[in-house]
């Protein structure tokens, strides 16, 4: 017992201490701007894993389930053996019907859905950005040929600025974001972070100025399989897959 109070303790000074500045970083020898990060943090407990890929040179798609399964882990995705890096996605209802806006590969899959998210997008172009339900509909969804979308949320950068409306939670989170010179960044945190805290990463440590929260909690998790990062979450209805 003393030793479980113990180990509680540890996990929770683990996750409120600041991460460490140092960090892994791997890059694609193929040279298309994929590039795999790992920041660890405080007493070596857990980490923060980073993908940044180039939306002009990298692919980035939703993958499904295997044909008959509603919910499955991303490591057991067909589409996830060949991609760099798989992750969760968008939130979904506990029947496994995925929630929000879904496009892929230029199709979309689902459309926008009426609730107060945003949404992450790529174009044809290699543009990528976020918007929110009204900013997408008049702008990115009429004037650009949309290639990848996903409608999640809440909004935790706009413009370099995080929102003061953000609820305090613990929770594993999984995000994407954008920085000023247009790349992509996927940061999943394998243990609970605030909305706010990630958020301050993202903007203190990747220099971010766009980012969008992901399903979270116990929906968290990443594989990178030429890096060896696992990071097991519960079965999820969609996830998305970064290719080179």
């Amino acid at each position: 017992m003393k030793f479980a109070s113990s180990l509680l303790v540890l996990l929770i000074i683990g996750f409120l201490l600041p991460v460490h500045a140092a960090a892994h970083r791997s890059e694609d020898s193929k040279g298309d701007s994929v590039t795999v990060e790992r920041f660890p943090r405080s007493l070596g407990l857990a980490s923060i894993d980073v993908v940044r890929f180039d939306p002009g040179k990298a692919t980035l798609k939703l993958v499904t389930p295997r044909s008959g399964k509603r919910l499955q882990r991303v490591v057991e995705m067909p589409q996830c053996v060949t991609a760099v890096a798989c992750a969760n996605a968008s939130f979904f209802k506990e029947n496994g019907e995925p929630l929000g806006l879904m496009v892929s590969q230029g199709k979309m899959i689902q459309p926008l859905r009426r609730v107060p998210w945003s949404v992450f997008w790529i174009d044809d172009k290699g543009n990528a950005g976020i918007s929110n339900r009204r900013e997408y509909r008049r702008g990115p969804a009429r004037k650009r040929t949309i290639q990848f979308a996903v409608q999640s949320g809440p909004r935790l950068l706009r413009k370099g600025r995080i929102p003061s409306s953000l609820k305090w939670s613990l929770a594993r989170r999984t995000t994407l974001g954008i920085t000023a010179d247009g790349v992509c960044v996927l940061v999943v945190t394998s243990l609970p972070m605030t909305l706010e805290g990630v958020a301050e990463f993202g903007k203190e440590k990747l220099n971010l100025v766009e980012m969008v929260n992901l399903d979270g909690g116990s929906s968290t998790q990443l594989m990178v399989p030429d890096e060896g990062i696992s990071v097991n979450g519960v079965p999820v209805a969609v996830g998305l897959a970064i290719y080179r």
